[in-house]
């Protein structure tokens, strides 16, 4: 993980693929990852007001309900949200490892990723930050 690589089982949205360059590395996991991606970026913007309508978003869309095999928990959207790994870097706090960059592409810029982690602590958008409806 200290050279940017990801060693565990691969997130929602990636899978892991060998790659003669790199090795084994994440890789998006389309659609899942592009959908997953609009939902985190539409939280951040604030044109889903909270992690329970991110939750019915991504459960409405058939094709990101079909490819997982357990049911998707409000808890686990806050999981998601607090990591670091969608938008490039890699932390594991047991290993002492915080913001590593990673070598895999992101789903979501690194801004997006404060964003939503500062939504998650309870700020609110004011009407003129929000994003279109």
């Amino acid at each position: 993980m200290q050279n940017g690589y990801w060693v565990l089982g691969a997130p929602i949205g990636y899978k892991s693929e060998t790659q003669s360059d790199h090795g084994k590395i994440l890789v998006r996991d389309e659609p899942v990852a592009s959908i997953l991606a609009d939902a985190m970026t539409r939280y951040a913007t604030g044109r889903l007001a909270s992690q329970m309508e991110v939750k019915r978003f991504l459960d409405a869309n058939p094709i990101f309900a079909k490819s997982r095999t357990t049911k998707l928990h409000q808890s686990r959207i806050a999981d998601l949200f607090s990591r670091p790994i969608y938008a490039g870097y890699l932390k594991h706090e047991n290993w002492g490892l915080n913001l590593i960059p990673a070598k895999h592409e992101p789903l979501i810029s690194y801004e997006t990723c404060l964003a939503i982690q500062k939504r998650g602590r309870g700020h609110r958008l004011r009407a003129d930050q929000q994003g279109p409806e």
